[in-house]
């Protein structure tokens, strides 16, 4: 379900039935939420392999083989550029590499590979495909499940989770990258097409660059 299309790749909800008006969460459903929302980290190669940051964002895992969410704009950078800039870009930087911090920022942070399985432009989505020290594809307890639009309502508290800023924060000091933010909210407009499918979700929750393709949950 799209929402905040500039910044945000999807609205998960985790609520029991019945309680999608909750206006708290409890810490161990938010805990399981914070890591399932990843650091993405697009980059170029100069000198070596991934060795140039071009852009930073947010993502989240949606099952738990290492299958990820996040804004096409974050692995690409040329997203919004003209078709000519597009392939001047990307002759320039040659082929992309694709890294997701897993648990960023805790004693528990690891970088994992990934590629770009699905990219779609006028969406603004991208899916990942992240892979263990071994190639195979990374096991992941913590996952969040996009649900039926039909739960979503006006006024409905949620939180968004991601990295504003992007990786600026990192502490070189002990090479940890920054941990994920919380800011919270409520839904306030969803309109609507003639035939009744959702077409935005507007809430007046704080993101910033950065945010983009992390996760909004009730």
């Amino acid at each position: 379900v799209c929402a905040v299309a500039l910044c945000v790749a999807a609205v998960c909800t985790l609520a029991a039935p019945g309680r999608t008006m909750a206006q708290s969460m409890k810490r161990t459903v938010m805990e399981n939420v914070k890591r399932a929302t990843v650091l993405v980290l697009t980059q170029s190669s100069q000198e070596s392999r991934g060795d140039t940051t071009l852009s930073t964002g947010s993502g989240l895992f949606i099952n738990g083989t290492g299958v990820a969410i996040t804004n096409n704009h974050v692995v690409d950078p040329s997203h919004a550029k003209t078709p000519i800039e597009q392939r001047s870009f990307h002759y320039s930087t040659g082929k992309l590499t694709y890294t997701v911090v897993v648990n960023s920022g805790t004693e528990n942070q690891q970088e994992f590979d990934a590629e770009v399985l699905y990219q779609n432009r006028a969406a603004d989505q991208a899916i990942l495909q992240v892979y263990d020290e071994n190639g195979n594809k990374l096991i992941s307890d913590s996952y969040l499940r996009i649900q039926p639009e039909t739960r979503l309502s006006r006024r409905m508290k949620v939180w968004a989770l991601g990295f504003p800023g992007g990786d600026t924060q990192r502490r070189q000091r002990d090479d940890r990258h920054p941990s994920v933010t919380v800011t919270s909210g409520n839904t306030s407009r969803i309109p609507r097409t003639p035939g009744g499918r959702i077409r935005m979700i507007y809430t007046d929750v704080e993101v910033r660059p950065g945010n983009s393709g992390g996760p909004v949950v009730d």
